[in-house]
């Protein structure tokens, strides 16, 4: 489709696989901004991504790494006349969050926490802190050099579980694993805890403004494939730790290990960005693009929402295209 029919477009950058979260970005701009806008995607390799394929308008993009990739990604959305773009991988949100007043200069907002967040967010020592300074409790970390085991390694600045290990002896420790100085290691959660991830949606103030906790049952590479929406003790902890946080922005993803109970948790990490598993959480109920077309388009002050389906069981599957 040409842009040239459109008033404006909302570009979904690195959009790979994300077939589902393009699918409910068309609905919520149909419902919300009628024929006056379009979802577009970009990716490295167009052909190559479900998302750019299923998608009724996409440009491909260079590498992140190269010096030239914030230039030509403003050249491309200006001439497809994006005024939003909604980033999905962690490898591109350092360098959008350090050229998010470039893009707004512009014309275009980024979606996207600001650089002191998305610096604290990529480096798992950093999250350990911010999380104990909101009184949040985390695994322990472990010292190298005094190793206990069972534990858990994980590289620093690591994502969707590549390079994690679970260490019940010295024997499982490689010696390149053991030298290599960006990986980390903190205590091994039991197998009695239950994995959740949840998806929080902060306004321009970072204001906590919608909370979705889902029981995971299954992942795959790090992403949720089963799991179960839960309103509970975990549910209201995060409310109250997490109302806050005044350099987010968007969605957020949250993940945490709490014992049955629900009284003792414990936060492992952060991703500030969609998380693979949102439209779970959207089929409950938490209508994450709504909000930010409202705040981002029609200027509407977002206030927290619990309005979303509890004990929702869903599983997630591939198709071929």
């Amino acid at each position: 489709m040409n842009s040239k029919n459109k008033n404006f477009s909302i570009l979904i950058s690195s959009a790979g696989r994300r077939v589902e979260l393009i699918k409910i970005w068309e609905i919520a701009i149909k419902n919300e901004l009628g024929k006056s806008c379009e979802i577009i995607c970009s990716d490295m390799n167009p052909k190559y991504s479900p998302a750019c394929q299923i998608s009724r308008n996409y440009f491909s993009i260079e590498p992140i790494f190269k010096s030239s990739f914030i230039d030509s990604l403003l050249k491309k959305s200006l001439q497809n006349k994006v005024k939003l773009i909604v980033p999905t991988i962690d490898t591109e949100l350092k360098v959008l969050s350090e050229n998010k007043e470039f893009f707004s200069k512009n014309g275009i907002n980024v979606l996207i926490s600001e650089k002191e967040f998305i610096d604290l967010c990529s480096d798992k020592i950093s999250t350990t802190e911010f999380f104990n300074s909101i009184g949040v409790n985390t695994p322990k970390l472990i010292d190298k050099s005094n190793l206990t085991f069972p534990c858990f390694m994980k590289p620093i600045n690591g994502s969707s579980s590549i390079g994690t290990k679970k260490l019940y002896s010295k024997d499982d420790l490689s010696k390149k694993d053991y030298d290599n100085n960006l990986n980390i290691f903190q205590e091994l959660i039991g197998s009695d805890y239950k994995e959740y991830s949840c998806d929080l949606y902060y306004n321009k103030k970072g204001i906590l403004c919608s909370c979705i906790v889902r029981e995971r049952i299954s992942t795959r590479s790090g992403e949720i494939s089963k799991g179960i929406t839960r309103k509970n003790n975990v549910y209201e902890y995060v409310i109250k730790k997490f109302k806050k946080i005044k350099l987010a922005r968007g969605p957020i993803t949250l993940q945490l290990f709490s014992d049955k109970y629900g009284k003792d948790i414990k936060c492992i990490e952060i991703n500030p960005r969609f998380g693979g598993g949102y439209p779970m959480s959207h089929k409950a109920g938490a209508t994450f693009p709504e909000f930010i077309i409202k705040e981002y388009f029609k200027e509407i002050d977002l206030e927290f929402n619990g309005n979303w389906q509890k004990d929702l069981l869903m599983l997630r599957y591939d198709v071929t295209i």
